[in-house]
């Protein structure tokens, strides 16, 4: 089946935002989450970035910090309303519930799905998985706030 041009480019943009906006020197915590683009779905309004789980994010219990699986959600939460709105967006709020615990070597993968976008607020869910095992579910709502266009 043909890819959709609308699917062609979400997958262009959301790669483009992964690899240029996360993945530089000023961007610090991100460039060592080191998200990685997996796939993305147009019509679902829905990205899956992954994240690996390395010795530096492991609490001392000796698995993937909380604080970094938040912000995995929230990185991938914003990939995509940034993405959607196609401006600069900020996080009002986000809650993440954690369901098992992701030990190092681990590959956390997190999908983000825009439930509603309105003009200024868009709202998210979504889950994060190591396998077909679900570790956390999450949910936020960012704000618009303009300024750099994406395209």
């Amino acid at each position: 089946m043909e890819k959709d041009i609308n699917q062609i480019n979400m997958e262009n943009e959301v790669r483009a935002i992964v690899s240029s906006h996360f993945n530089d020197e000023e961007n610090l915590l991100l460039n060592m989450l080191n998200p990685k683009f997996v796939e993305c779905n147009y019509e679902e309004k829905s990205i899956t970035v992954k994240y690996k789980a390395e010795k530096w994010n492991m609490n001392t219990g000796g698995t993937m910090h909380g604080g970094i699986i938040c912000t995995a959600f929230d990185n991938c939460f914003g990939i995509l309303a940034h993405s959607l709105c196609r401006t600069w967006v900020t996080t009002i709020d986000i809650n993440v519930r954690f369901l098992k615990p992701v030990f190092c070597g681990e590959e956390l993968i997190v999908t983000a799905k825009a439930d509603m976008k309105g003009n200024t607020i868009i709202s998210l869910s979504g889950e994060a998985k190591v396998g077909d095992k679900l570790v956390a579910g999450g949910c936020a709502t960012f704000m618009n706030i303009g300024g750099k266009n994406n395209g």
